[in-house]
């Protein structure tokens, strides 16, 4: 199935470790007409092929690796040269402390995200503005960045 879906433009691979998780993608993917595949495994340890995808999006997955370089090197891996990487992750506020005891992550700010993913390779970052929720606070950042181009294109 893989193979064959791969470079359809109405098909989403979707990582991860909770069945749960897998199963709300799969309802949200669906719902706007489009095909997810499911693959119920760790970003480290992923089995989709590296430099394949233009695009690699995480949101509120890094805040709960020990290491989150590790886990976006493997992310920058998978995107294609001059891929896109969005990220979403829990800000160092007080509804950051919240959910940091609530489900064990590690909150981080702007300027640590911006040196892990410039850690990685990524260049081209911007913040990318969020509203505010109906409480009038918003508790996550959110950023976007480029892979380098391959250096044939350079060329």
């Amino acid at each position: 199935m893989f193979e064959s879906t791969l470079f359809r433009a109405d098909y989403i691979p979707c990582i991860d470790i909770s069945s749960a998780m897998l199963d709300r993608a799969q309802d949200n993917i669906n719902a706007v007409g489009m095909q997810p595949g499911l693959y119920q495994e760790n970003i480290e340890q992923t089995t989709l092929r590296n430099e394949t995808y233009n695009m690699v999006m995480s949101a509120h997955v890094l805040e709960h690796f020990t290491d989150p370089v590790l886990a976006l090197e493997k992310m920058v891996s998978l995107l294609k040269p001059d891929g896109t990487l969005l990220t979403l992750i829990t800000k160092s506020s007080l509804l950051g402390q919240f959910i940091q005891f609530k489900w064990g992550v590690h909150p981080t700010n702007s300027d640590d995200l911006v040196q892990m993913l410039s850690e990685v390779g990524l260049s081209c970052i911007s913040s990318i503005e969020l509203k505010p929720t109906r409480f009038g606070i918003h508790g996550s950042i959110a950023m976007i960045a480029k892979k380098s181009p391959s250096p044939q294109a350079s060329q």
